[in-house]
């Protein structure tokens, strides 16, 4: 019996700093993202804040009263939608990337903080000291932000907990094209030979006048279960 899954990822940039701009426009997301009948939607790394030293160094969202994410709650309760979001988050004498899990009916879920830091992230940030993967349905999928998808040992712990799909929130800007990643390791050692899928949501920097006009778009991607071949 063939299963399918909708996964939206979504690639926009966040404005910095502005905590509200940022959940009303991911509300936006999660509704337009309903209409077109997706099962779950994931967001760039630090969306809620937006991924900029300004809004690192200024007041973050705190771990301790999550009341700021009730309009992205009551989006998800209205369309049954599992939302993976993240955010730069105040835990009270330190900070963390953290990927947010919001469900129907439940509270959100400070499900994972990122493990492997870049070295400019290591001045603000506390590394996570865990994985973690999450339920959608009967499949799992395993949780990562961005420099985590250059270590392949990481999909592989998701892998042996279950997870067939491995879901990354990014922010690769230009310049950082060249960087080890899943995109561009050898497929012996990259992320898919760990799971069956891999998706990527990523911010969508602002472009200067020389460059082409950055896309701010769901990428929709339809999921078949059990996947047509088998990873060796």
């Amino acid at each position: 019996m063939k299963v399918i899954l909708r996964i939206a990822a979504v690639q926009a940039e966040a404005s910095t700093g502005g905590v509200d701009h940022n959940i009303a426009k991911a509300v936006d997301f999660i509704q337009r993202a309903s209409a077109e009948k997706v099962d779950v939607i994931v967001f760039p790394e630090a969306f809620v804040t937006g991924y900029d030293d300004a809004a690192f160094t200024g007041p973050l969202p705190a771990s301790k009263d999550l009341d700021w994410l009730d309009p992205v709650q009551q989006a998800v309760d209205e369309t049954g939608m599992l939302v993976v979001l993240n955010t730069a988050l105040d835990r009270g004498g330190s900070s963390t990337l953290t990927d947010i899990v919001l469900a129907p009916g439940s509270g959100p879920v400070l499900a994972y903080d990122k493990q492997h830091l870049y070295d400019s992230e290591r001045r603000w940030f506390t590394a996570g000291d865990h994985g973690c993967s999450l339920s959608a349905g009967d499949l799992k999928l395993g949780l990562s932000v961005c420099y985590d998808a250059n270590f392949p040992e990481h999909a592989a712990e998701a892998a042996v907990n279950g997870a067939i799909v491995y879901i990354n929130s990014g922010a690769y800007f230009p310049g950082g094209e060249h960087r080890r990643d899943l995109c561009t390791m050898p497929p012996e050692h990259s992320t898919t030979a760990c799971t069956s899928y891999s998706v990527a949501s990523s911010e969508a920097p602002i472009s200067s006048s020389a460059d082409p006009p950055c896309l701010t778009r769901l990428v929709n991607v339809s999921l078949t279960f059990p996947p047509p071949r088998a990873w060796p």
